[in-house]
């Protein structure tokens, strides 16, 4: 019978670190919740622990290293793509081909991909990747329900590589403005009064930054919608796929503070498709699939 592990880094740690409610569930993709329920095993990505692996195992993980070596075992592979736009960008150099290829090979040795967004799959598509499914990552629901009073302040917040701060606070200088960057990040309890007690979340995303992933600000937004937040952010190309209302697109610093002073409020909306819940749920059909098969 075919074992199922959940590897991501510091695995461990994060599901410690949200059974304290200092980080949110979606920080394990479902993991925490697979996991759980003992359908799958939590576990640290690194070589150790994937040479335990047998034939026939399920890994489900957001990392491409060491691909070809769970291949070589046998192993069964579930890749949720966070990074397939930075990973498969063609550059002009031998070191960048070389890497381009690379990755091409890991993505096509993998059993299933779960994009988390439509705007992955194109170049998945274009080095042949099988069996890729979109599924948005999504928040749990719960958490952003309960008293909602906005206390007039605007929020930006996230700690990853993408969201840019800085422009958010020149463009806000004179509003009462939260920031919460990686240098100021609070427990995920606190970060959830914040939210409620905002005004609306205002962001400046740039996922083309080293390191930032092909969807920065999304997860962000998604908490926003479901604690009932207007929006208001640069254009991304997930933005129509994924918040279809609520959210209002700016071009500069001007724009901005014009749709700020309009006072917006939130348009009441079914956002049940972005939660945690519904990703863990379509991630079980892939599991289930890859096990019979």
């Amino acid at each position: 019978m075919a074992r199922i592990f959940f590897m991501r880094d510091d695995a461990l740690k994060t599901k410690e670190r949200i059974s304290k409610n200092i980080d949110p569930e979606h920080f394990l993709y479902g993991g925490f919740d697979l996991d759980k329920r003992r359908i799958a095993i939590l576990e640290d990505y690194n070589l150790k622990n994937i040479l335990k692996k047998k034939k026939g195992d399920i890994i489900i993980t957001n990392r491409t290293k060491h691909i070809i070596l769970m291949k070589i075992l046998g192993v069964k592979i579930i890749l949720i793509d966070i990074n397939s736009n930075h990973d498969l960008t063609k550059g002009s150099g031998l070191k960048d081909l070389l890497k381009y290829k690379m990755y091409k090979k890991y993505y096509n040795l993998c059993d299933s991909i779960i994009c988390l967004s439509q705007i992955q799959v194109e170049k998945l598509e274009n080095i042949g990747a099988k069996n890729v499914q979109v599924i948005p990552l999504g928040v749990l629901k719960d958490k952003y329900k309960g008293k909602n009073k906005s206390q007039g302040y605007f929020l930006s917040s996230g700690g990853d590589q993408g969201k840019n701060h800085s422009f958010i606070s020149k463009a806000l200088e004179g509003f009462d403005v939260k920031i919460l960057s990686k240098e100021n990040l609070v427990s995920y309890k606190e970060y959830l009064k914040i939210l409620k007690s905002c005004k609306a979340l205002v962001l400046n995303v740039d996922a083309t930054k080293h390191k930032s992933s092909d969807l920065s600000g999304t997860t962000t937004c998604f908490e926003a919608l479901l604690a009932k937040k207007p929006i208001f952010i640069n254009e991304q190309p997930w933005l129509k796929e994924f918040l279809a209302d609520n959210y209002y697109v700016y071009k500069n610093e001007d724009d901005l503070r014009n749709l700020l002073k309009k006072n917006i409020k939130f348009h009441e909306r079914d956002y049940s498709h972005l939660t945690l819940e519904n990703f863990t749920q379509e991630l079980l059909k892939i599991i289930n699939q890859l096990k019979e098969n």
